[in-house]
């Protein structure tokens, strides 16, 4: 009897701890951890949203597939973002480009919410749509104007192509290291004195559509230059960019290709003192050299220095003509 009772105990045992098992199995697969929600491209520019919390969604979802953040700030009364968005639309290869290497996100920009908190922490933008390339922490890697994308009425595919190939996430261990090439050395007639430094400045930049010669205007900056633009927004808020001068040729060069641009100095402000000087320039643009009427008009704020043996353009600040602003006649005219 003992070893039946034995017998029969054990295998009541056995038989409870198969059936607690088989219970905390069930129960545990009752329930299981709750999946995690998939993230959802904000695809639509949302005055409403909450754009900080739209970030550090991105940020873990960037994180978990190794990819980069790409911001397109903009707004539905922008045509050009809505240019953009159609070509992709048009162009499967280029959105599978984008989407394979970006977790992309719109931020909105307009009357009723310019996010003004967030885009703060970013370089000021010169117009719309405006892109900026994040690496999956969050921090800024590239603010790109898309106007050097653009072609004609629309957008570039090679130019699309080559902006996301080149902030693509494996590039940063994939793009081989390339020698640095010599810097131009500038032509001595144009850097010889202040009236030649500005005359080579306008004269590199105006032609027919057309590549320019860029390895003459490049010399004629000192290492460190800016080139800042200055404008307005359609809210009416005015604000800067500054640019190196490699940023000014990616900005510039794509446009002059494609269209004719002659600027000329058709009045001057100077002011100098032992080895600095500032010019207040006043400019035409047109697009044919025989253009009756410009079709802007402002001033380039350029200041310059001699180093004892050239001048160096130090820093060209400007801003174009507008309803607001009329240039004045103190400055359509030569003072010195």
């Amino acid at each position: 009897m003992k070893i039946v009772c034995s017998f029969v105990r054990t295998k009541h045992h056995l038989l409870s701890l198969i059936l607690i098992t088989i219970g905390l199995t069930m129960t545990a697969l009752g329930q299981a951890a709750p999946s995690v929600k998939k993230y959802v491209p904000v695809s639509a520019y949302d005055p409403k949203r909450s754009v900080a919390q739209d970030i550090q969604d991105a940020i873990r979802e960037a994180q978990r597939s190794n990819r980069r953040i790409l911001l397109e700030v903009g707004g539905e009364w922008c045509s050009w973002c809505h240019t953009l968005d159609r070509f992709f639309e048009a162009n499967p290869n280029l959105v599978r480009l984008r989407d394979e290497n970006f977790v992309t996100l719109k931020i909105n920009f307009s009357e009723e919410n310019q996010n003004q908190e967030l885009l703060s922490q970013y370089p000021s933008i010169p117009g719309y749509p405006h892109l900026f390339v994040l690496q999956s922490d969050g921090k800024l890697l590239q603010s790109q104007n898309t106007n050097v994308l653009e072609s004609g009425k629309s957008y570039n595919l090679e130019r699309l192509t080559a902006f996301l190939t080149t902030w693509a996430p494996r590039q940063s261990s994939q793009m081989p290291a390339q020698a640095a090439p010599a810097a131009p050395v500038a032509i001595p007639a144009d850097v010889a004195t202040i009236n030649s430094i500005v005359a080579a400045l306008y004269d590199v930049i105006s032609g027919p559509a057309g590549k320019r010669d860029w390895n003459r205007f490049r010399p004629l900056f000192i290492s460190g230059a800016r080139l800042i633009p200055t404008g307005s927004h359609p809210t009416g808020e005015v604000s800067s960019r500054v640019l190196t001068v490699e940023d000014y040729l990616q900005r510039a060069g794509p446009r002059l290709e494609t269209e004719g641009f002659f600027e000329r100095e058709v009045s001057r402000r100077l002011e100098r003192f032992g080895n600095i000087a500032h010019v207040f320039s006043t400019y035409e643009s047109r697009h044919a050299k025989e253009d009756a009427k410009p079709f802007q008009r402002g001033i380039n704020s350029i200041q310059l220095m001699n180093d004892g043996k050239r001048w160096w353009i130090v820093t060209i600040f400007w801003q174009g003509e507008d309803e607001k602003n009329p240039l004045p006649p103190e400055y359509l005219r030569s003072r010195n």
